[in-house]
């Protein structure tokens, strides 16, 4: 199953707050890797269209609810 990208929403609190932030205790990893490929808050929304875009390309498995919101789980590559 495929999403369409105007159907996905991620809030930019999430990228620059959890994703891009060396900081967090929980995002840190995610961090490293990200800042690692170039992304930063200066490009942010380069950030949010790449993962958006990957989200629409990809086959999905399973959505799973939480507290924060809705994770999607992709097909492996």
């Amino acid at each position: 199953m495929k999403i369409n990208e105007r159907d996905l929403y991620i809030d930019p609190a999430k990228l620059s707050k959890y994703l891009l932030n060396l900081d967090h205790i929980d995002g840190r990893s995610k961090a490293k890797l990200l800042l690692g490929l170039g992304f930063t808050e200066d490009n942010i929304y380069e950030l949010n269209d790449s993962i958006v875009h990957h989200a629409a390309v990809n086959d999905v498995t399973r959505f799973i609810q939480t507290i924060f919101g809705i994770n999607i789980l992709l097909k492996a590559i």
